[in-house]
């Protein structure tokens, strides 16, 4: 038995499938739109610096003497030491690292800084205190000068701290919507699975309707044609057992009637009682005879669930075996057994073929009736094995083939001494066997001719 502890229920499975692959995503989004908007705003930020440069760029003038000087007014000068919370330094030096203005700590810091392009920006350390800071190459007149502009990055911190968190607020919101979501649309998508489970539960046991198809999705169709379809073959057999009862009961009825009427006429008559004592046993023979079949057809029925050992057999061996107690049965009856046999290998029980083929030989001998002929023949075909028993007898009526095999059905013969169930234990042995069992009219005779296939293990078959 399976502990409940080991079992999993359909959503969540549905929901652990579909968070697996929806929160990853989620989480892989917001990481990477966080990323993108820092780039952003980081190019934002060094695009000011940049345009910072340049205005000390236009700034710079060239005195007599070619002398560089920076004209920076007192507006301007003020504006550029400050932005917001964060502190602005600048220095502007010539290419003999004269400073011109500003920052001496800054330019100690970037003159000796090497420029694959015109410009570059890096970020640095001042007393304590992190610069992004850019450097910027120009000329004028012929003369190479540098000039650099560094500002804290508090500002740019409080900034990209203020999206980071405006991220993860959106990313967790995002998240819990999504499993909301999600968990509300599984539980959306089993409705139909509920009704299902439902409908089924509250079925009465005796009901076999079919469940209704057309309501359902096209993912559950399929299991309500197979429910369907187990219901229809439960109600067959449950009509089938309450036949197999009903006619068991009738037949077991005869016998123990004859009994008691037998006995009451024994009590009340002064006969012969050893007469009276054979026909007892006759009769009590053939109850035994019927009880002892309809435990037989019972076990070998449920064969497939308690299944018996198999092993490869020649079936051609089992067929001599039991022929030999029919030959002199035949011989009083004036009935000429004819074997045609050839080896041939299958997988099967020793005592289930031996009663298939016992039962077959005596039916055929019982209703062939005297006078005629029963061939019995075992031959190979492509990857089966036919046993094939044909009588030239009198045969039955074209109505009747299709009801051979079923229990108690003795075809004309109804007021036979048989009990009808020896057909139906063959066949119920030959499915155990994987077989096939075809009932037809004989060729060129009146008979009846009952052909059997089974897989052929030298070919491959198997059971």
């Amino acid at each position: 038995m399976i502990s409940s502890s080991k079992v999993t229920s359909l959503r969540t499975i549905f929901l652990r499938k579909m968070l697996w692959i929806l929160l990853p995503t989620l989480i892989v989004g917001v990481a990477l739109s966080y990323v993108y908007a820092t780039k952003n705003i980081l190019e934002g930020y060094d695009l000011n610096l940049l345009d910072s440069a340049t205005d000390l760029v236009h700034q710079v003038k060239v005195q007599s003497g070619d002398q560089l000087l920076l004209d920076l007014p007192v507006a301007a000068n003020q504006m550029l030491s400050t932005n917001n919370d964060d502190l602005v330094i600048y220095a502007v030096w010539d290419m003999h690292k004269l400073l011109l203005s500003g920052a001496p700590e800054l330019q100690l810091k970037m003159a000796g800084e090497k420029l694959v392009d015109h410009y570059r920006f890096k970020n640095i350390y001042i007393k304590g205190d992190v610069y992004r800071v850019i450097l910027l190459q120009s000329n004028l007149n012929g003369q190479t000068f540098f000039v650099s502009v560094a500002q804290t990055t508090r500002g740019i911190d409080q900034i990209l701290s203020n999206v980071l968190i405006g991220f993860l607020l959106l990313g967790s919101l995002l998240i819990a919507f999504a499993c909301i979501g999600v968990f509300l649309g599984v539980k959306r998508s089993l409705i139909p699975i509920e009704a299902l489970r439902t409908a089924i539960a509250n079925r009465a046991p005796n009901n076999f309707q079919p469940l209704p198809e057309y309501h359902a999705p096209s993912e559950l169709q399929p299991i309500i044609h197979g429910v369907n379809d187990l219901l229809l073959n439960l109600e067959k057999s449950v009509l089938s057992h309450r036949r197999f009862v009903a006619d068991a009961a009738h037949q077991l009825r005869t016998p123990l009637a004859i009994l008691r009427s037998k006995l009451e006429l024994g009590i009340n008559s002064s006969g012969d009682a050893q007469i009276l004592l054979r026909d007892l046993l006759g009769t009590t023979e053939r109850a035994s005879r019927l009880v002892s079949q309809l435990l037989s057809l019972s076990r070998i029925e449920n064969a497939d669930v308690i299944l018996p050992d198999f092993e490869i057999l020649d079936l051609s061996k089992v067929l001599g075996s039991c022929a030999a107690s029919f030959v002199i049965v035949a011989e009083k009856n004036n009935i000429d057994l004819d074997f045609e046999l050839m080896p041939a290998k299958i997988n099967g029980n020793f005592l289930l073929l031996e009663e298939l083929i016992n039962n077959l030989i005596d039916n055929a001998i019982k209703y062939a009736g005297p006078n005629s002929t029963v061939k019995i023949s075992l031959h190979k075909h492509v990857g089966k094995v036919e046993l094939a028993i044909v009588d030239n007898g009198v045969g039955i009526a074209d109505e009747f083939l299709g009801r051979l095999g079923q229990p108690f059905f003795r075809g004309h013969a109804q007021n036979s001494d048989g009990s009808g169930l020896g057909l139906a234990i063959a066949k119920e042995i030959v499915y155990v066997h994987s077989g096939k069992m075809i009932f037809e009219k004989a060729i060129n005779s009146t008979g009846l001719a009952i052909r059997i296939y089974f897989p052929d293990m030298l070919a491959g078959g198997q059971h």
